[in-house]
């Protein structure tokens, strides 16, 4: 289940060699032949890309009416939420000119970068990226309300940047980093701020202390990044890794740069590839389906079909292939059973009153914890001190005693 790319006969293609300062060196290409992908990986580009392809028509199909409804009245300053009528009521709402300057600050910042920097993206790309990202994020922030869980739309970043710009994985990864990520802030920063809203904190208190994280944690993310680079770069490069680090996500991240810069070339793959950007029209059309199918059986018992996530059964079942590691999967499934179909339905009281607080106490404490086991032990400073070596602990080949293929 590699997420590098692959030579013919599956080792590693020589990707940094392909792509001399960033930019395509077409005979690379001809002497090494065109990459390829592992099976698995390649089914998950496919599921991802739609699962994507599936999330746009769910909002509008499924919620489009109600969407819609709530619009018109928030324009008339009608609200249904007890919550937000009381903060109107009784705090200042954030001026308008708060975001804007947020918004024309970022701007110029990401505009420096990519005038200054040789990131390989032109201008007019960026601009680009952005728009893309004002597009969809109103369909995600909608989607994550609904669920509490949304649909990663990076690979559809990558995607367009690479019929955009061919040749330039540079540029195609920052490309989607401009795009993507600012679908993911418009989740977060919305999800705060409507938890504030249940708080009852102060609209404008609740967007400082956004920024304010937003900008420490960038120096904290890029300084306990470079640390681990630093200390586990081996490991990092070849994407098995071991039991503490894996560079499977980032590799994935670079592979999917490097395959989309040579969109020009797709034809040639084969039509198993060919197939992942057709996989967009193809979610689409299963949403459009369940929606038609919907209109003449609406109910299977008590189960209303219009609440079957469609968008993300599709996103993760082909998450597997870029998960570093698989062994959390159980355990969520684990708490999510025992929170969703066992408390929720037979202690609904423990379940209102403190499920949330605890989920929350689970979430900080486990952050906590790799914090301090990162770099007391699996040596994201320095050298690691592993624990003791035992049949639990493998710690002279893969934890899992699962043998790979060097």
């Amino acid at each position: 289940m590699p997420t590098n790319l692959l030579m013919a006969n599956g080792t590693k293609y020589p990707v940094r060699e392909a792509f001399p300062g960033g930019l395509l060196d077409k005979s690379v290409i001809e002497k090494h032949e065109l990459p390829q992908l592992s099976e698995s990986f390649a089914f998950g580009l496919f599921t991802a890309n739609a699962a994507i392809g599936a999330l746009i028509p769910h909002c509008i199909l499924f919620w489009g009416k109600g969407i819609w409804r709530v619009y018109r009245r928030a324009r008339e300053g009608k609200h249904d939420d007890p919550h937000h009528t009381h903060m109107a009521k009784h705090c200042k709402d954030t001026p308008w000119w708060c975001f804007a300057g947020i918004i024309v600050l970022s701007f110029v910042l990401g505009l420096i970068v990519v005038i200054k920097e040789k990131i390989t993206l032109p201008v007019w790309a960026y601009i680009v990226a952005l728009a893309l990202a004002i597009f969809i994020s109103p369909f995600s922030v909608i989607f994550f309300a609904r669920f509490g869980n949304g649909i990663a739309t990076n690979n559809l970043s990558k995607m367009l940047a690479g019929l955009m710009l061919p040749g330039r994985p540079v540029g195609n990864m920052y490309f989607a980093a401009w795009s993507h990520n600012i679908v993911i802030s418009s989740v977060s920063v919305s999800t705060d701020l409507k938890l504030g809203e249940y708080l009852k904190i102060p609209p404008r208190t609740m967007l400082w202390a956004q920024m304010y994280g937003i900008v420490l944690g960038g120096f904290i993310n890029y300084a306990i990044l470079s640390s681990i680079i630093s200390a586990n770069r081996d490991l990092l490069i070849e994407g098995n890794g071991n039991s503490s680090w894996s560079g499977m996500t980032m590799q994935a991240f670079n592979t999917k740069a490097a395959y989309w810069a040579l969109a020009p070339y797709l034809y040639k793959l084969g039509a198993k590839y060919e197939m992942i950007p057709i996989a967009l029209a193809v979610g689409a059309a299963a949403v459009v389906v369940r929606r038609l199918c919907y209109q003449f059986i609406p109910k299977v018992g008590q189960l209303d079909l219009s609440e079957i996530n469609l968008p993300q059964f599709i996103q993760y079942a082909g998450n597997i292939s870029t998960q570093p590691q698989t062994c959390t999967i159980l355990s969520g499934l684990l708490c999510g059973l025992f929170t969703q179909a066992y408390l929720r339905n037979y202690h609904p009281r423990i379940f209102r009153d403190y499920s949330y607080i605890i989920a929350g106490a689970f979430d900080a404490g486990s952050l906590f914890v790799i914090f301090i086991l990162s770099f007391a032990v699996y040596g994201a400073g320095g050298p690691s001190h592993p624990f003791p070596l035992w049949w639990g602990n493998n710690q002279e080949g893969h934890v899992d005693w699962c043998p790979i293929s060097k």
